[in-house]
């Protein structure tokens, strides 16, 4: 194992890639005159600004809190007051569907932080990469190559893409994202029942809740099932706090998911080239090959993806070290849903940081290849630096699936190359 070969192919990938989407969409953009999407990877389509997954709902938000109790104010078809009311944006624009949990999420900045709410979010996100950066550089300070793993993690920090588009679109994911680092970080320090708190509130949007898996590698049966408990209590409590009723939310949410968001989204080619799902690479294929998406690939996706990802816990995952379930388990939630937007590979950051110290101090004694490294942090890199500037006439922007590519080749890789970090877990 070469460390510092390693890192240097690492950082001149981030670098490079980087370097290639800036200077494409610069010249676009001011020599060639192209508009939108050619000249910028963040998005920029008519009438959307800045901190829009956020501030979109300010206005329902401000009536909410000025109320007092959210059951007195009256609830759309959908259910949630936050949604779009007025006729004109239900016709333009699709509601985003969010848990009750969620809703509560949004509710915290907007009562907290009335007057910016959203920099809030966006600073509370901010620090905590920030921090986790910190703790991190200060976790390899004992490396022979601490130097390079700190210019790795700036350059990685300067260079994010997740991370950038986050900031821009303020989704209440990086709040979700804030919860899950801290939750893990909590794990891999041995506190268990902080950390199974930690990770069912992050579990906004009922998916992070997969990480409270690596508690059955550990046999940590009694933290695992409070935490179970304590994620199940959540949602409900925020259900019968949104319309006095415990299943009414559920109800709104499903309906809401089978029509408005399914039809427009789901099964819709709207945003794909920020969509970094499994999903979107079939709806390209289809589309290219002049076939319709329609109900029968929908239903058959959901029983295929959860049955497949059941099928690779039992009989692979659960039986490897818990570094590379950390990365399975992250990956499955970026790659499985129907949709996942660039944000989502916030996630990612806890299982590169966890590998960075897998890199530093275990990789050499546990045999792990500078070839084998090189595969997971290249993929990495490419994950973490934008493809949007990919953009064919025929089918449009196809950078989400190209990384949809490479998180489907990392899965792969990280069930077959077992990684035994003593270091980071006490296995």
């Amino acid at each position: 194992m070469n460390v510092e070969k390693t890192l240097f192919w690492y950082i001149s990938a981030l670098t490079i890639l980087s370097l290639i989407a800036w200077q494409i969409t610069f010249i676009y953009g001011q020599y060639l005159g192209a508009g939108y999407p050619y000249d910028i990877f963040l998005y920029r389509q008519p009438g959307v600004v800045s901190f829009d997954d956020f501030t979109r709902f300010g206005t329902h938000l401000h009536l909410w809190k000025e109320n007092g109790l959210i059951k007195a104010i009256p609830l759309n078809h959908l259910g949630y007051p936050f949604y779009p009311m007025d006729e004109y944006s239900f016709k333009t624009r699709p509601p985003m569907i969010y848990s009750p949990l969620g809703t509560y999420s949004y509710l915290l900045f907007y009562f907290l932080y009335p007057s910016k709410p959203v920099y809030a979010l966006l600073l509370s996100i901010f620090l905590t990469a920030c921090a986790t950066s910190i703790l991190l550089a200060y976790k390899l300070r004992h490396s022979p190559m601490a130097g390079m793993f700190g210019v790795a993690i700036i350059i990685t920090m300067l260079t994010s893409y997740p991370l950038m588009f986050e900031l821009d679109r303020a989704n209440i994911e990086g709040f979700a994202w804030i919860f899950s680092c801290l939750g893990i970080i909590s794990f891999i320090n041995n506190k268990y029942m902080i950390s199974g708190i930690l990770l069912a509130i992050s579990a906004i949007k009922f998916y992070t809740g997969i990480f409270l898996l690596l508690f059955l590698a550990k046999k940590r049966y009694t933290e695992f099932v409070i935490s179970v408990i304590f994620l199940i209590w959540l949602h409900l409590f925020s259900a019968y706090e949104l319309s006095g009723n415990i299943f009414r939310p559920f109800c709104t949410l499903s309906e809401g998911v089978s029509s408005l968001f399914r039809d427009h989204v789901i099964l819709g080619r709207m945003l794909l080239e920020f969509d970094v799902s499994l999903f979107a690479v079939i709806k390209q294929i289809f589309f290219v090959v002049h076939l319709p998406v329609n109900m029968f690939v929908y239903y058959l996706y959901t029983l295929v993806s959860i049955g497949g990802f059941v099928a690779l816990y039992i009989l692979k995952a659960r039986h490897l070290p818990l570094l590379n379930q950390l990365f399975i388990f992250t990956v499955a939630i970026i790659l499985l849903p129907y949709v996942s937007m660039m944000y989502k590979l916030l996630y990612l950051t806890t299982a590169w940081g966890g590998f960075m110290v897998f890199l530093a101090y275990d990789a050499k004694p546990t045999g792990f290849s500078t070839k084998q490294a090189l595969h997971i942090l290249i993929s990495v890199a490419i994950l973490f630096t934008p493809q949007t500037y990919l953009i064919s006439n025929e089918i449009g922007g196809f950078g989400g699936q190209i990384k949809a590519i490479v998180l489907l080749y990392l899965l792969v890789f990280v069930v077959r190359n077992p990684m035994h970090s003593p270091t980071l877990f006490r296995e």
